[in-house]
């Protein structure tokens, strides 16, 4: 780059181009190429060369020349002259395409976790919703059986206590009449 911030040479690593597949990058400005920046704008860009500041790891996007997504990194540093004048900058720039795919794979597969995470809880919640649903239809189930049980015995024991009654005399309980009716003695 010169102070015109014009690439100068082009590495075998830099894969981004113009949107036509045989254009080149020597010459251009950065923002003539066809890329954009991943992060930020040309304008802020612009402003931090215009103030002859350095950069790192700017990220561009853009098409290679078969047309698939493209990333490159560049850096660079000012450089000036003898006199101190700005000359340009002197920077590297390197192909993160491979890099760029396997954040982005990384970021697919968490979010599809996160997903299939969230599902599972859902379905988790509504499992536990169903077993406590199950839990208190058995619970009052068991209470009402409780409660039935409670007043079964009630009346049998009351019953059972009506019937009995006081102690018999000796001779026995009962005596069987002609019409085949029971007497109770005692009663």
């Amino acid at each position: 780059m010169r102070s015109e911030i014009r690439f100068l040479r082009r590495g075998e690593l830099v894969t981004i181009t113009s949107a036509s597949p045989t254009a080149t990058l020597l010459g251009q400005r950065r923002w003539e190429t066809g890329a954009e920046p991943l992060a930020g704008s040309w304008a802020e860009h612009i402003a931090l060369l215009e103030r002859h500041e350095p950069f790192k790891d700017y990220i561009l996007r853009g098409r290679d020349p078969q047309g698939e997504l493209s990333y490159m990194s560049i850096s660079g540093e000012p450089r000036y002259d003898a006199e101190g004048r700005f000359a340009g900058y002197r920077g590297t720039g390197k192909d993160v395409t491979s890099l760029k795919r396997a954040e982005q794979a990384a970021a697919q597969a968490q979010a599809e976790a996160d997903k299939k995470r969230a599902q599972a809880m859902a379905e988790s919640r509504r499992a536990m919703a169903v077993a406590e649903e199950q839990e208190y239809t058995a619970q009052a189930q068991k209470n009402r059986a409780m409660v039935v049980l409670a007043e079964a015995e009630r009346l049998f024991f009351s019953s059972w206590i009506l019937w009995v009654g006081p102690l018999p005399a000796p001779g026995g309980l009962t005596t069987l009449r002609e019409d085949h009716s029971v007497n109770v003695r005692g009663f």
